[in-house]
């Protein structure tokens, strides 16, 4: 009888323990940034960098880890960013790349990508038109849907320790992140088309990201817990 009254205990203790530890923490990265959108092809000293005036943007992002080894990271990204070039367009941007990552070096970490998504510009200049009575009136600006092809170089600056996805203990699915904290300088180039049919197919962008990444923990409750 007592055996069977420590075994109850026993296992009451463990079910227990498995409930307090049903909450399972995701690490979900998150990466904002700054930039200035030049239209320029990215020749010459400057690469369109100190080009004037400043024309403002933003992004914010994350990613999913596909692979993770001792020198080398690849991940995917997803971007939205809003940028604003005075007298042509706001830009809105929803896009992807495959990025790579040498992470050989704690305290520098070259890195590159390359992908493809979707921009939504809107004329930053009235448009008008000829109507019935021949008269100009102001025509409606809801934008026009874009394609975008970007690529990037850039430097990551690990700020603090990085924690290996597969030794990560606030996340049991280990596969599916890289924990990181940093801060990056990224040199972007992207088409945009179509622009202008018969003036310029293409639009080539560059921009200078001045960033920084995180990692937010979130909560994902199990059915362990009631």
């Amino acid at each position: 009888m007592r055996k069977k009254l420590l075994f109850f205990l026993f296992l009451a203790i463990r079910l227990s323990a498995y409930s307090q530890d049903s909450t399972i923490y995701r690490i979900l990265p998150v990466s904002i940034s700054v930039f200035n959108n030049q239209t320029t092809l990215p020749v010459g000293m400057k690469l369109g960098i100190t080009e004037s005036p400043v024309h403002p943007g933003i992004s914010i992002g994350t990613s999913f880890l596909w692979q993770e080894k001792s020198r080398h990271l690849l991940q995917q990204t997803a971007t939205f960013g809003y940028y604003y070039h005075r007298y042509s367009q706001h830009g809105i941007q929803l896009y992807t790349e495959l990025q790579y990552r040498y992470t050989r070096f704690k305290w520098l970490q070259p890195e590159t990508g390359a992908g493809l998504g979707y921009l939504h510009a809107i004329s930053d200049l009235e448009e008008f038109k000829l109507n019935s009575s021949g008269e100009y009136e102001k025509k409606r600006n809801f934008g026009r849907p874009q394609i975008m092809v970007s690529t990037h170089v850039g430097l990551f600056i690990p700020l603090k320790k990085k924690t290996s996805s597969a030794a990560c203990n606030m996340c049991r699915n280990s596969a599916t992140h890289a924990v990181q904290n940093g801060v990056f300088v990224r040199y972007q180039f992207w088409l945009q088309a179509p622009f202008v049919k018969n003036y310029v197919p293409m639009l080539p962008n560059t921009a200078l990201h001045i960033g920084y990444c995180t990692s937010l923990k979130m909560k994902r409750k199990t059915g362990g817990k009631k």
